[in-house]
């Protein structure tokens, strides 16, 4: 049986000779979620349980990335505890300060300030995950099935798939740095605020080493309803990349966006592709 949170807990009390116990669970996260947890002396931190006992590579390079980047003054999560078993991988991190807020210009102008550091940063420990290999893979070649998704779930979807391949027609040999440090899930609900400043930036475990212009675009791409935030981040990626590598991150969104709501049980793909639509008017005017 997959490991729970009660159990993962009862690892790292044993281990880390503390009184941890559960107090709430957050929304989102993988697998079982995210819960806050205290111990016996108030102390409050987080709780994450993975049911694949694999996922232990995923948390270590989180891990090796959120230190490399707290040297740095960013505001991520301390990761005090990581382990696994055959049953499943727990990591328990620190709570960081605020909480989820509008996406305001001035929200998001401090939040690109964070990504900015992460430019020319790739480290060793994050090797096992190469987004520019595997992005191009994706978009080029459609490996790992996100084309072949769109191409059998519907007219609409086959559609769009041609409408998304036009936009990076011909840059098939475009170099994409490699020289950035990941997150590689980077969307504006990974955000926490307080007094109006970015005080966290969350989930780490797709951390990998590539193009920042990754996290920008994917960044855009959670800001779309939000026109005056989102076209900051397209302004800001457009100085800091170009307009190539621009449509081909912004194509590798879209591709995962909407073949994950294909394929995820109770997935909106309806609305992920109208959210595609949106973006493909938006990149066509780059």
């Amino acid at each position: 049986m997959p490991m729970t949170p009660e159990e993962a807990l009862e690892l790292i009390n044993a281990s880390e000779h503390t009184s941890y116990s559960l107090n709430a669970q957050y929304s989102g996260g993988e697998d079982h979620g995210a819960y806050r947890v205290v111990n016996a002396d108030g102390t409050r931190a987080v709780l994450k349980v993975n049911t694949n006992p694999q996922w232990i590579r995923q948390v270590e390079r989180a891990k090796a990335a959120t230190t490399h980047l707290a040297g740095l003054g960013y505001p991520v999560p301390k990761y005090l505890v990581t382990g696994s078993t055959d049953r499943g991988t727990y990591s328990l991190q620190s709570e960081l300060p605020g909480m989820s807020a509008e996406p305001t210009p001035p929200a998001v102008t401090s939040l690109l300030q964070f990504v900015d550091l992460q430019k020319n940063q790739a480290i060793s420990e994050v090797q096992g995950q190469d987004w520019v290999w595997y992005l191009m893979d994706v978009v080029f070649r459609g490996e790992w099935g996100l084309v072949r998704a769109l191409m059998q779930f519907s007219g609409d979807s086959s559609a769009l798939v041609t409408d998304i391949e036009n936009l990076v027609l011909g840059l098939q040999g475009k170099m994409l740095p490699k020289t950035d440090l990941v997150h590689g899930d980077m969307g504006y609900t990974q955000v926490l605020l307080q007094n109006g400043v970015v005080s966290g930036v969350l989930d780490w475990d797709q951390a990998g080493y590539g193009d920042v212009t990754q996290d920008l675009m994917s960044l855009w791409y959670s800001l779309l309803g939000y026109a005056d935030s989102r076209d900051l981040v397209l302004q800001h990626t457009l100085q800091v990349s170009d307009r190539e590598a621009v449509r081909i991150h912004a194509v590798y969104k879209m591709l995962a966006d909407v073949s994950w709501h294909i394929n995820k049980p109770g997935g909106d793909a309806i609305s992920a592709i109208a959210r595609a639509r949106i973006a493909i008017d938006l990149i066509r005017q780059t």
